[in-house]
């Protein structure tokens, strides 16, 4: 198997033919096509070429952090893919051509021997070895695609975690996603989406990290299983813990208060510079509403003062 690795890097331009690389034809030898590809963190731009979208032994495909624009290249029929991330690009197009073509249930052997960085559960991993072979999911968040979800994605085997947020995606949230009893991280975020959340996804236990914030959904969160752990937002927005919000705002508030009095008691210089700049702004305030009230009340207020 052949792997490459060209991240963060300065490459620019766009990506060249694949008779140049000479990796997409290896029907004699199967066994050397190209299994990893990792053009991720450049300045490439661009189209993707179509004999990536064919290359029959491409496992990871990792092109997220670019420029590339346009539409996914059709057929994309990648036979054994496990991790496809092309986030934070300017693709557009419809997702159910690219996401129902790329469904399979056949696992990578191989053993990746680089450091490979993904975003799941919100955050920055490196995966190598052993823990990336068993990884599996795709990253299409940071784009422009608008199609809806398609339902057929949900047929992925082994699929740990799916991000299509901040897209223009639209439609309901598929019930079919219950499907994906493997997931763990599921990011539909910052779209268009509408509905209901489906009361299927309670089945999901493996699921531990969860948004659709900013969307257009209604209804409430289902309350079972993992799900409890939410809180209903009547605007779709994300679940959120308000309680713990303001008790913790709370908190920081009165330990500001305690750490700004604390300064002033310890040291009279600090007090003396704090209590002058209170008075100033006190009397700044003060003829700041006097020189803009009414004209009778205001001669009221200095009559009043003399």
């Amino acid at each position: 198997m052949i792997e490459v690795y060209l991240s963060r890097n300065q490459l620019e331009g766009t990506i060249t033919k694949g008779d140049h690389w000479n990796l997409s034809s290896h029907n004699e030898y199967p066994s050397y096509s190209l299994s990893v590809l990792d053009l991720s963190h450049n300045h490439l731009s661009g189209t993707i070429p179509k004999w990536i979208s064919i290359l029959p032994r491409l496992s990871y495909l990792l092109l997220n952090n670019n420029e590339f624009y346009g539409e996914i290249p059709i057929p994309f029929t990648l036979e054994q893919v496990k991790l496809i991330v092309i986030s934070h690009n300017h693709f557009s197009g419809q997702l159910s051509s690219v996401l129902t073509s790329i469904i399979s249930t056949v696992s990578y052997n191989g053993y990746i021997t680089k450091d490979l960085e993904l975003v799941t559960k919100t955050n920055l991993y490196t995966y190598k070895g052993k823990p990336l072979n068993s990884l599996s999911g795709f990253d299409f968040s940071n784009n422009n695609f608008s199609s809806e979800i398609p339902p057929q994605i949900s047929y992925k085997d082994g699929m740990q975690f799916l991000n299509l947020s901040n897209n223009k995606l639209k439609g309901s949230i598929p019930s079919s996603f219950s499907r994906l009893l493997q997931i763990e991280s599921l990011d539909l975020s910052q779209n268009n989406l509408s509905g209901t959340i489906p009361s299927e996804l309670s089945s999901l236990t493996f699921l531990g990290s969860f948004s659709v914030a900013y969307n257009n959904l209604s209804g409430k969160c289902p309350q079972v299983a993992q799900f409890a752990t939410y809180r209903d937002d009547d605007d779709g927005g994300s679940f959120i813990d308000m309680e713990s919000f303001y008790a913790s705002s709370g908190v920081s508030f009165v330990m500001v208060l305690l750490t700004i009095a604390s300064v002033l008691y310890i040291n009279p210089y600090w007090r003396r510079v704090w209590f002058y700049y209170v008075r100033i702004t006190i009397t700044s305030c003060y003829y700041f509403v006097v020189d803009h009230l009414p004209v009778p009340v205001k001669y009221k207020v200095l009559e009043l003062r003399v």
